[in-house]
């Protein structure tokens, strides 16, 4: 089996919460779903790994073998690619990053650390909405870019990237909105809950504009889920979606990282679904797949400098 660390994430969950419903909720996916992706590796690896008749349900022997087989493989995984970057590679004069205005402050933020490891090297921010900045990352115009992917882009290993937050696209929507009546008595920023996408039908969508990612996210969404809409309020600015979900203008599509900036939110809702298209991973890209040993060390600041928020 070929080391996946959402292998990792999903069956450690599994493992920990003793429970596959719990576990979905701690992971924003759906039961079946994972249900689906545990019984995928059992029929992959020939054994049962969750002892299913126990209350609540545990690891079988070979599930607490399997667990600890991931954990060393990732362990190796993060060696091994260390190794390699640090095999023959030259440390750059300048590092040119790119990032929207709405993470520009974070990845400032990262600089002074990145200096005290490497105060020759100078660091430049450029800003610039995420279309543009794909292809300046593709055509080699800056050497990192701060980008959002989806649950279907995740996969492409043809460029470097860490992950920065991984989280699910909430819909927010207002208690005015009818799709409000749906949610329960507890629902929260900390406390949402799932809806199938098609429970949407015939809502005006405030997605964002014209080359930031969420625009194309949820236009893609729309077309290939043949989902009716009455229509997109576009705007750019992650205040004016609360705001215009507050005020029941249409429903936005917002990470918590974001949201949570705007406590209190008492005038609105929660929910969220594992299309794939509404899943949201940030992350720190280059256009190799080897970036040199000073560019990997950035993206590990900038991590933990993003944890922090």
């Amino acid at each position: 089996m070929i080391y996946d660390d959402r292998v990792l994430l999903y069956f450690r969950t599994i493992a920990k919460e003793c429970s596959i419903s719990k576990a979905a909720d701690k992971l924003y996916i759906s039961q079946s779903s994972l249900s689906k992706f545990l019984k995928t590796i059992e029929d992959e690896v020939g054994t049962k790994l969750i002892d299913r008749k126990t209350i609540p349900i545990r690891l079988t022997l070979a599930g607490e073998k399997f667990l600890q087989y991931l954990e060393q493989s990732s362990e190796f995984h993060k060696k091994t690619m260390l190794e390699l970057l640090q095999t023959g590679s030259e440390a750059p004069k300048e590092i040119i990053i790119g990032a929207s205005s709405m993470n520009s402050r974070m990845v400032s933020d990262a600089f002074p650390e990145f200096y005290n490891c490497y105060p020759s090297i100078q660091l430049t921010l450029l800003e610039a909405h995420s279309e543009k900045l794909v292809q300046l990352l593709a055509r080699k115009k800056i050497d990192m870019a701060v980008l959002v992917r989806n649950g279907n882009d995740l996969c492409d290993q043809s460029v470097f990237f860490e992950p920065l937050i991984s989280q699910p696209r909430y819909i927010v929507v207002s208690k005015k909105n009818p799709l409000a009546n749906i949610a329960s008595s507890d629902n929260s920023i900390d406390h949402p809950e799932y809806i199938d996408i098609h429970q949407l039908e015939n809502q005006k969508l405030i997605a964002g504009k014209t080359g930031q990612r969420i625009f194309e996210d949820i236009n893609e969404l729309v077309k290939k889920y043949g989902l009716s809409t009455n229509g997109f309020l576009e705007t750019q600015s992650i205040g004016t979606m609360v705001s215009f979900a507050t005020k029941n203008y249409g429903i936005s599509f917002i990470p918590p990282y974001y949201l949570k900036r705007f406590l209190p939110l008492d005038e609105l809702v929660f929910f969220y679904s594992d299309y794939p298209e509404l899943q949201w991973t940030l992350t720190i890209e280059s256009s190799s797949p080897f970036p040199s040993v000073p560019e990997k060390h950035f993206a590990s600041v900038l991590k933990k400098v993003f944890s922090r928020y």
